[in-house]
């Protein structure tokens, strides 16, 4: 019996985490990494995705007022210079020259320049068309969801003097509504459609 065998010395708790580590990961906290990794990336992705429908909504709302702002710029500028103004339908027409205000999907007269110019809605097409004299129809405005104006009739001094129709556009007020076409990429989930409005007063048949 060896009396003096030593006893070998105890690992101090530095060595045994230097060995632990030395092994390195096991399968559990290898998966449980991937875990957490997975639902990082799930959270990352949809607050992009998110991001993204939010920029295509505000994208389209503004293309759709931009264009109904513009189309509706156009008409009450041309009709603030506008004479023999009068609606595009039949049955308007002689309401109108009767007195009664009607509401029509377009509206004709002479411009400034002298042109003959229709301003007509296309709901089979959704665009509103401007007719200039005997050229081809130029679109107005597209994605357009409805389009109508109201038109107030009066009568020029001549007129009511010799007991004639009405001849004169008193007021007018339309009316556009314009659906968002296009978002960011390939996003169709651009937003509800926009609708503007404008009133008309001719300065040309003021006495």
């Amino acid at each position: 019996m060896n009396l003096f065998r030593k006893t070998p010395p105890a690992r101090s708790s530095d060595q045994s985490r230097r060995s632990r580590a030395s092994r390195g990961f096991t399968i559990v906290e290898v998966l449980i990494v991937l875990a957490i990794l997975a639902a990082l990336m799930t959270a990352i992705g949809f607050a992009i995705d998110a991001s993204l429908k939010s920029f295509a909504v505000n994208v389209g709302h503004a293309e759709a007022v931009e264009r109904a702002r513009s189309a509706s710029l156009r008409i009450t500028a041309d009709l603030r210079a506008a004479t023999d103004v009068t609606p595009v339908d039949a049955e308007a027409i002689d309401a109108f020259k009767n007195g009664s205000s009607v509401v029509d999907r377009g509206v004709s007269f002479i411009d400034a320049a002298g042109r003959s110019v229709t301003y007509r809605f296309d709901p089979d097409a959704s665009q509103l068309l401007a007719d200039v004299d005997d050229l081809d129809p130029v679109v107005l405005a597209r994605g357009v969801e409805a389009f109508s104006i109201r038109l107030t009739p009066a009568r020029s001094a001549d007129a009511r003097k010799a007991g004639l129709p009405h001849d004169l556009l008193d007021r007018g007020t339309l009316s556009i509504t314009v659906r968002p076409t296009g978002g960011y990429g390939d996003r169709t989930d651009t937003g509800v459609a926009v609708t503007l409005s404008a009133s008309i007063a001719p300065r040309t048949n003021r006495w």
